[in-house]
């Protein structure tokens, strides 16, 4: 059984979401060739996230 043809609308919404899934993928993978030859000042790493206070418990 065929598979109905997609609209113009439908290939665009798909067409969107593959560049945007393969810029993520390209920003990861930078992000992770900085982390592997560890090209980072302190400061632009993320601090830890800080301790659950009482209240939040």
């Amino acid at each position: 059984m065929a598979q109905p043809e997609a609209t113009e609308q439908e290939k665009g919404v798909v067409d969107e979401l593959t560049s945007e899934i393969k810029r993520v993928i390209d920003d990861n993978r930078k992000f992770l060739e900085r982390i592997m030859a560890d090209d980072f000042d302190d400061d632009e790493l993320p601090d830890e996230e800080p301790e659950m206070t009482e209240e939040e418990q």
